[in-house]
């Protein structure tokens, strides 16, 4: 079978979409599938893009690369750019299939009659009103014609707003994201990663790991931070702006068991997890998305093997049970995220709950098991 995964997405993001997709790509492969990526890559060199993805996802792309030409004016059209070089590339390509995320692209595959497989990760398509309920008609009249063969939520939640909308249900499939497997597969010594990584190996050690946003409400970290003063806070991600930020507010606050990392290459977050006591998983409902995404740090957390605080918004009580698999605390809540995390700081290893989410990632929600069940549907 050969595929073409249309992406509208550099591998030169930092987006977790971004992730998502070469490790999709990878799960096909190792599944036999001839898979290419398409990729915005405007005279970007073959070899420097290989590099780029190695040092993503922590492996050599198994998977074939072609680049198209993006347009873009003043960091605008990122939706609609990218359309005419796609068009022009299927003229070239031959496919048995095309996976697409960006909802303009599906026209392209479907005026060749190619037969296509669409992925959502939002109800909304556009952030302008009019070009939203544009791109949202358009989507659902794609989805009823008979080339459209699969639609893919992430969330149950997702899955029934689109059939809500007019998505036929026989067509959608809900999967949630997932993780690699084999990056997780050996547990490495606690101790040992938290002398490698310059962390404190006589404290208890809370990672959260992610943007640093807004939305994200990472003020409440602090204020965790203050309220666990024997604890040790380490966060990873970026940008460096916010990190910059919250350091500083760190520093008015003389708030001093906490570190800020900033960005890390995606293959080395494991290691920070693996050296975790708990792994802390928070947004807000600000965040638009909330009510339908499938975070990748959730299935990282679960297959690292430590102990998870979140919070208990739908789509995470889709994958983890409160009591069970994770401590989950009520949406916008500081207090409870306190009492949950005094919880989960009381917790020794070896851990049930923490066992138990390990063994649900590493065995339900692993990319390759993606890229099974939308083969097998395929194939069948």
């Amino acid at each position: 079978m050969k595929l073409l995964y249309l992406s509208d997405v550099s591998v030169e993001s930092d987006a977790a979409n971004t992730i998502q997709i070469l490790h999709m790509c990878y799960a096909f492969a190792k599944l036999d599938t001839q898979v290419t990526l398409v990729i915005p890559a405007n005279g970007s060199d073959p070899a420097y893009i290989k590099e780029i993805i190695k040092r993503k996802i922590g492996k050599d792309a198994n998977f074939g690369i072609r680049p198209y030409r993006k347009i873009s004016f003043c960091q605008k059209l990122s939706m609609i750019g990218g359309y005419p070089g796609i068009r022009q590339l299927l003229k070239e390509e031959d496919a048995d299939y095309c996976f697409v995320r960006n909802p303009v692209f599906v026209n392209a595959p479907l005026g060749q009659n190619i037969p296509t497989i669409f992925e959502s990760h939002d109800a909304t398509i556009h952030d302008n009103y009019l070009w939203n309920f544009l791109w949202t008609r358009n989507l659902i009249k794609n989805c009823n014609r008979d080339k459209l063969v699969k639609f893919i939520a992430i969330s149950r939640h997702l899955a029934k707003k689109w059939i809500t909308r007019g998505v036929p249900p026989q067509k959608v499939m809900v999967l949630h994201d997932g993780v690699e497997a084999d990056a997780f597969q050996v547990v490495p010594d606690r101790q040992k990663l938290r002398e490698h990584l310059g962390l404190p190996i006589d404290k208890k050690i809370v990672v959260y790991a992610g943007s640093l946003y807004v939305n994200r409400e990472i003020g409440n970290i602090l204020h965790l931070a203050r309220s666990f003063p024997q604890v040790f806070f380490v966060l990873v991600g970026g940008p460096e702006r916010r990190v910059s930020y919250y350091k500083q507010q760190a520093a008015d606050q003389q708030i001093n068991n906490i570190l800020f990392l900033g960005p890390v290459i995606h293959s080395k977050v494991k290691d920070y997890l693996f050296a975790a006591d708990v792994l802390l998983m928070i947004w807000s409902s600000k965040l638009r998305t909330i009510n339908y995404c499938s975070p990748l740090k959730m299935f990282e957390y679960m297959a690292a093997g430590r102990i998870i605080v979140g919070q208990a918004f739908p789509t995470i009580k889709e994958v983890l049970d409160d009591g069970e698999h994770a401590f989950l605390a009520a949406p916008d809540s500081f207090d409870d995220l306190r009492k949950k995390l005094r919880m989960a700081l009381e917790q020794s290893y070896p851990n049930l709950m923490a066992n138990k989410a390990r063994e649900l990632a590493m065995n339900n929600y692993t990319w390759e098991a993606r890229a099974k069940a939308i083969l097998s549907y395929l194939t069948n």
